[in-house]
């Protein structure tokens, strides 16, 4: 429910505890504006400079302006729960309704992120002979939609009481198993597929004409994507187990200290993570860490040309 996502009151707790509570809340509210800076600053490569293929380049930018508008609804939170604003409707007002479904809409979103990236990849690896010249915005569309309508489904259960907190899980859970193993199965046959193409044999037979070359490109950009998504597997299952803990020991505990340090350290994770993603992608991404160095240096804005390999 709402009331189970929203702190309790803090009225009653002991001077240490609300000092902590206070700590966690503003470290929380000063990484949310780390996260943003980080995340326009990615959105404005990812729309200016070709890095990875515009599908992927928008469905990135789609997802980080998601999280931002999470952090709008989150903002309020926090400034209610440090009782720095006091809504006439209580825990019932709109403001703070809406706020936390905005909140919770943003992350449950961001569950099917594996999922569309998969069927990105899909695509790219289905018309792998002319996808880089292939730019359709109904794609994106259809695939934003289905993206929406997953997020407010998951969403729409803490404020009705249909469903458990446990059936939620299990359904983010096994949606991201789908996408997992659907991109790892992808991976591995672009990577056969690259091989059978380098094969002696293969290039005996073929001209590397502009065709094979459209078509060799593709393949390596398709190998490249997987193997960062790849590398960012752990960290993605990492955070998932840490914000179903702390949501479990939060409406699990009777004692109201754990319970409130347990909600406080979920939100604050997310916040933790949200600002880290980008650089994990500085450190194991060379092209990408190559362009942020460029835009941080205040290069000229132009067509990113990927180094050779």
């Amino acid at each position: 429910t709402m009331q189970s996502y929203l702190s309790i009151p803090i009225e009653d707790l002991s001077l240490e505890f609300k000092w902590t509570l206070y700590f966690i809340h503003l470290t929380e509210f000063f990484l949310i504006l780390l996260s943003i800076f980080l995340m326009l600053l990615s959105m404005k490569i990812l729309l200016n400079l070709a890095v990875f293929h515009k599908h992927l380049s928008v469905m990135f930018c789609i997802a980080f302006f998601v999280y931002i508008l999470s952090t709008m609804g989150r903002f309020v939170l926090i400034l209610f729960e440090l009782h720095l604003i006091d809504p006439d409707g209580g825990i019932d007002d709109w403001l703070l309704v809406g706020s936390s479904f905005l909140r919770l809409y943003g992350i449950f979103y961001l569950i099917f992120g594996l999922l569309g990236f998969t069927c990105e990849r899909g695509c790219a690896t289905y018309w792998c002979d002319d996808y880089e010249r292939r730019t359709s915005w109904y794609f994106l569309f259809l695939l934003f939609v289905r993206w929406w309508i997953g997020g407010f489904v998951l969403t729409s259960p803490y404020f009705s009481d249909i469903i458990t907190w446990l059936t939620l899980i299990i359904s983010a859970g096994s949606i991201n198993v789908v996408g997992l193993v659907s991109f790892i199965l992808l991976y591995r046959f672009n990577c056969r597929k690259w091989e059978t193409m380098r094969s002696f044999e293969y290039l005996r037979k073929c001209s590397l004409d502009g065709y094979e070359l459209s078509k060799r490109f593709q393949l390596v950009e398709n190998i490249r994507v997987s193997r960062l998504l790849h590398k960012m597997a752990v960290p993605l299952f990492v955070n998932y187990l840490l914000i179903a803990g702390f949501y479990f020991s939060h409406i699990t505990c009777v004692i109201p200290y754990i319970s409130h340090i347990s909600l406080s350290l979920y939100d604050l994770w997310i916040a933790i993570f949200a600002s880290s993603v980008h650089i994990l992608g500085f450190v194991l991404e060379p092209s990408w860490r190559s362009v942020v160095r460029r835009e941080l240096r205040g290069s000229r804005i132009g067509i990113y040309a990927p180094p050779k390999r």
